[in-house]
């Protein structure tokens, strides 16, 4: 989903000895681009292209979003941002997922900023995404829309399986006389 974006922060060379070295000014600088969601040459495309996979794969919170391109753009762009904020987080291994009382202001201010910026150019982000742009601009409205199927947790109960033991039926006797409880009643005084 995020992999090709992880790569992107990451850039690594090859040295001497042919081991993978990590490009460090590369990568702090590529961090604050993100942070500051300005492009850097293909990373508008890169978290584009991780938002429509994020929000393919679990699609309840986003119900036919990745249907067509209209329908996308219905989801809100705050919500988009929030996804954005988990993704940076995620990718640059910075936490942000702390307890109230950890949670320091810096880390609000930044978060609320990112958030600002990126509703501010949602509409560019998704646009030069390639998986938004395979997507068809409209659907027709003639065509039917298959829900995707619900993956199951646990496996299929079979009854054929040796694990399971049959429960004995009870019967139920139930007793039914024509006295009542004030005859009882009567009965008892007579005695």
């Amino acid at each position: 989903m995020g992999i090709e974006l992880k790569t992107w922060v990451n850039p690594t060379k090859k040295n001497d000895e042919g081991e993978d070295v990590l490009i460090v000014g590369l990568r702090n600088k590529r961090i604050k681009s993100l942070f500051k969601v300005s492009d850097d040459g293909v990373m508008f495309k890169l978290v584009g292209d991780a938002l429509l996979a994020f929000i393919a794969q679990k699609p309840a919170p986003f119900p036919g979003a990745c249907v067509s391109q209209e329908t996308f753009l219905f989801v809100p762009a705050w919500k988009r941002a929030l996804l954005y904020i988990n993704l940076v987080r995620h990718v640059t291994e910075t936490h942000a997922n702390r307890h109230w009382f950890r949670y320091g202001y810096k880390q609000y201010k930044q978060n609320k900023k990112m958030m600002e910026t990126y509703c501010e150019l949602d509409e560019e982000i998704v646009k030069r995404s390639v998986e938004f742009n395979k997507l068809p601009e409209k659907i027709d409205p003639t065509t039917p829309v298959k829900a995707p199927k619900k993956k199951r947790t646990r496996n299929q109960f079979q009854l054929s399986s040796p694990e399971v033991v049959g429960i004995p039926e009870k019967k139920i006797v139930c007793l039914l006389s024509s006295t009542t409880e004030s005859d009882e009643d009567a009965s008892d005084d007579d005695e």
